[in-house]
């Protein structure tokens, strides 16, 4: 058995559905975040892998049926895909390789803001200006999947996989053993048939602003669409705000900000209210809605919407509109309302609780309350 073929069968009969081989070659004249040998020196190729999240928690999440198997399945998921990777690399080292996996997901960002001393790697390029703005990887996870045909680009940026749509967990080894790079999905199975469900599913409204960008790795272009801003994700995956324009359905956050609509509008003062406030919200009381973890997912809806099939995919996005809205009550209890209720309900409560649920700056931002 050659040391591919052991490295696949591994991760297949540990749940990956997609295993792909990419090299410096392959992914020569790529993004900063596709350079290997910015993790490793030594590096020749990379393995990368996807694993599914489960459908039917997802279904519930987005219906708000239950927030709580979805969120211990995304985690259970996420740390599967970093365990797998750090066997693979346990594998390549027992035959005498280097081998080191992408920092994993943890505090060290919140380690540093509150003054600890780090005790994990960095994840982010910190020598990069304004890093905890733009995020930019130590390796990106998502290019090395398309460029090794594990998974390919979709409308609002997301990767996915034909017949799985974008609700997938990506994993990274990088080695200093040269593999045979594997090629890219052909466009006619591109998973994404450009239904913009994902951008109808963004409440921040991210996808929308997103502009076409072509990157090229190992000579072969991949065309997908890039955000202006990350400032509106972070506000809304972020967990601080969660209310559709609409005011008809919201994701998992009680927050409910009035996006604006010009990204010039869009500034940091904005983030930084809604973290202030955020920070001020009861402690929730709802035991179907609390974890030990710090962690508490509320959207990541253009992502979980998409199963890969138009049909699935509407019966998803129909699910989330129909969810109905969040509020916390002063008690910290969350309840999901239907929009016009949620509406009364949040206007009668007390104003110095209400008012940790909205942006309060002087400027009136403008925003259109259409579809």
């Amino acid at each position: 058995m050659t040391l591919i073929s052991e490295i696949e069968d591994f991760l297949r009969e540990n749940g990956a559905i997609k295993v792909g081989f990419t090299t410096l070659k392959t992914l020569e004249g790529g993004p900063p975040s596709t350079d290997l040998k910015y993790l490793l020196p030594e590096a020749k190729s990379a393995v990368t892998f996807a694993l599914p999240l489960n459908k039917d928690y997802i279904r519930d999440y987005l219906s708000k049926k239950n927030w709580k198997n979805h969120f211990k399945d995304n985690v259970h998921t996420n740390r599967k895909a970093q365990d797998l990777a750090d066997e693979v690399g346990a594998i390549l080292k027992n035959k005498g390789f280097k081998s080191k996996s992408p920092p994993r997901a943890g505090a060290h960002i919140s380690s540093v803001q509150m003054g600890k001393d780090r005790t994990t790697e960095a994840q982010y390029r910190e020598e990069i200006p304004d890093w905890r703005i733009k995020l930019y990887p130590v390796l990106s996870h998502k290019y090395l999947a398309v460029r090794s045909g594990v998974a390919s680009f979709g409308y609002s940026g997301t990767v996915g996989i034909k017949n799985v749509g974008a609700a997938i967990i990506l994993g990274t080894a990088v080695t200093s053993a040269s593999f045979e790079p594997t090629d890219p999905i052909p466009q006619e199975d591109n998973f994404c048939d450009n239904c913009k469900i994902c951008q109808a599913s963004c409440v921040s409204g991210l996808v929308k602003r997103r502009e076409e960008c072509t990157i090229k790795m190992g000579g072969i272009d991949f065309t997908y669409r890039t955000p202006l801003s990350l400032l509106r994700c972070q506000l809304v995956c972020g967990g601080f705000s969660g209310l559709h324009k609409s005011g008809k359905w919201s994701t998992w956050s009680p927050g409910r900000y009035q996006i604006p609509d010009a990204d010039k509008e869009m500034k940091l003062r904005f983030l930084i209210n809604a973290y202030t406030n955020y920070l001020k919200w009861p402690k929730i009381t709802s035991p179907e809605y609390t974890t030990r973890l710090r962690v508490r997912l509320t959207c990541a809806m253009c992502q979980l919407v998409c199963f890969g099939n138009r049909k699935e995919t509407s019966q998803n996005y129909r699910a989330l509109i129909n969810s109905g809205c969040v509020i916390q009550k002063e008690n910290g209890e969350l309840v999901i309302l239907p929009p016009d209720e949620a509406k009364e309900v949040f206007e009668n409560m007390n104003p110095e609780h209400r008012k940790l649920y909205y942006y309060q700056g002087k400027k009136k931002l403008r925003v259109k309350t259409t579809l």
